[in-house]
């Protein structure tokens, strides 16, 4: 580990290469192109082995919803939903900086309202229900709290479009059934693009203002 490696220096610089040590997952990550075949494996690898190093650093939160979301682009839903879950487990930050505590508490609340999107896309409407319904109650200045408030109205409609379904013996109708049968002002739940998305495309610079400008409003 980098602790055996650099055991001679003093203080400082040992700050500063265990700091550029922590980074280096980070700039790994941000080298592969999200969604690609190959290199969206790479990136998440990469990411997760920052996140087993070193779960209570400041930008873990940031790092886990871009395994999230490299999962999404992937259309690996299933390991998104574990990934969104996976955040909201993590320890919290081993900081004291407010901009950070801020962050890290905004994307554990969207990890909440991601776990919904796909749940309800993945036909787990009780679920889904679940989750928007805790987002609304625990988090009512929270960016998405509109968006889960449609998002509930959009599964309970779901639920009875199955209901009578069943009723009538036929068969369970999926969401994109229900999407081109509801009636006007219905919209089946969409992702929300999170904090993370810069890293999960690769982008340079993927912690500057679009981690900042998702902050708790």
């Amino acid at each position: 580990g980098w602790g055996s490696a650099f055991a001679g220096l003093d203080p400082a610089r040992r700050d500063a290469a265990r700091r550029l040590y922590e980074e280096s997952f980070l700039s790994l990550a941000s080298t592969w192109t999200r969604g690609d075949a190959l290199q969206g494996p790479l990136a998440i690898r990469a990411l997760e082995r920052f996140l087993a190093k070193f779960p209570s650093h400041p930008r873990a939160a940031e790092a886990a919803y871009a395994v999230g979301e490299q999962n999404l682009a992937l259309a690996r839903s299933g390991d998104a939903r574990r990934a969104f879950h996976a955040l909201r487990e993590l320890p919290l930050p081993a900081t004291e900086q407010p901009r950070v505590l801020e962050e890290d508490a905004a994307l554990r609340r969207r990890a909440i309202y991601q776990e919904a999107v796909i749940a309800a896309e993945q036909g787990e409407s009780e679920a889904a229900r679940a989750f928007y319904e805790e987002y609304v109650r625990r988090f009512p200045t929270g960016a998405e709290w509109g968006a889960a408030q449609q998002g509930i109205l959009d599964v309970e409609y779901a639920l009875g479009e199955r209901a009578r379904a069943r009723r009538v013996g036929r068969s369970a109708p999926t969401l994109d059934e229900l999407s081109r049968r509801a009636p006007a002002g219905w919209a089946c739940p969409r992702h929300h693009s999170g904090a993370g998305r810069a890293l999960a495309d690769g982008g340079a610079g993927w912690r500057g203002e679009g981690a900042r400008s998702r902050a708790t409003r």
